[in-house]
């Protein structure tokens, strides 16, 4: 995962975070040192939200009692 300072983004702005994800699927914002924000593509956030409901959807299902769908 790549890591950029807060101090940098702010020089360079957008254009390091785009050049960084050409290589990573997320970029860490770090701020004093400290990993504070992740930045990731929009397309690979939606696959997480995608990943997210699907896991809750089965969670749900198992609490029910009922197998998940074949």
């Amino acid at each position: 995962m790549a890591v950029v300072p807060a101090n940098d983004l702010k020089t360079k702005g957008v254009s390091d975070i785009e050049r960084l994800l050409q290589d990573a699927q997320e970029v860490v914002i770090s701020v004093r040192g400290m990993p504070r924000y992740v930045v990731m593509d929009i397309a690979h956030y939606d696959f997480l939200r995608e990943c997210e409901l699907v896991a809750a959807w089965s969670q749900a299902r198992a609490d029910l009692g009922r197998p998940p769908p074949q």
